[in-house]
């Protein structure tokens, strides 16, 4: 009999990790298939509590209290601004800072993008974002060009940025966070749930 895990994931998770270690655990595991979507870290976890999903991936920043969590892979963002932005050495921006400029960005339903919502809200602001991407590589691609900065993963910077785009590091507290496994203590016995949780606890930190 085949079976299905229903897994939900943030941002960083989908577009980084994920991807290998889902294949592996596919082929490893013939007779379960992965039902795989991208949601923010709040509605991962809301979708837990409701049984609607098997397991979770959410940042750290989020309420996990009944729910199995363990620790994952370390989601740290960075800003990517476009070459003529540099000035000097600088090795770290605030992102108020970058607010003050129209973004580059993924869609605004994206996890990412709801995330860095919520933190600008804190300052009463709302990101302006001159265009909207479906991925990492198209929106290094449009910074380069000198568009605008982005913010995204350190891990997605580094394999995008290059000519016309520069790293630069976040100052903001909530930019270095931690990647968590959930799961509902219910799900945590199902065979099919803990072989995926254990899967993915067992690929390498990047």
């Amino acid at each position: 009999m085949r079976g299905t895990v229903r897994l939900l994931c943030n941002t960083a998770a989908m577009s980084e990790a994920l991807p290998g270690a889902i294949g592996r655990f596919l082929l490893a595991n013939p007779d379960v298939d992965v039902d795989l979507q991208e949601r923010s870290s709040d509605a991962v976890i809301d979708a837990l509590r409701r049984g609607v999903a098997d397991v979770g991936i959410v940042a750290d920043y989020v309420d996990t209290s009944g729910l199995h969590a363990q620790p994952w892979l370390e989601d740290r963002l960075v800003a990517l601004l476009p070459e003529t932005w540099r000035r000097g050495r600088r090795r770290s921006i605030a992102f108020g800072e970058l607010l003050e400029h129209p973004f580059v960005g993924l869609a605004r339903d994206s996890g990412l993008s709801r995330f860095l919502a919520a933190q600008a809200s804190r300052s009463g602001r709302v990101p302006r974002h001159r265009v909207c991407l479906a991925s990492f590589d198209a929106i290094a691609q449009v910074v380069a060009a000198g568009v605008g900065p982005a913010v995204m993963p350190a891990s997605a910077a580094a394999r995008h940025g290059g000519s016309g785009a520069h790293i630069v590091a976040l100052s903001d507290a909530w930019a270095c966070r931690k990647l968590l496994i959930c799961m509902t203590p219910q799900g945590g016995e199902l065979s099919s749930v803990r072989a995926l949780a254990d899967a993915l606890s067992s690929t390498p930190a990047t």
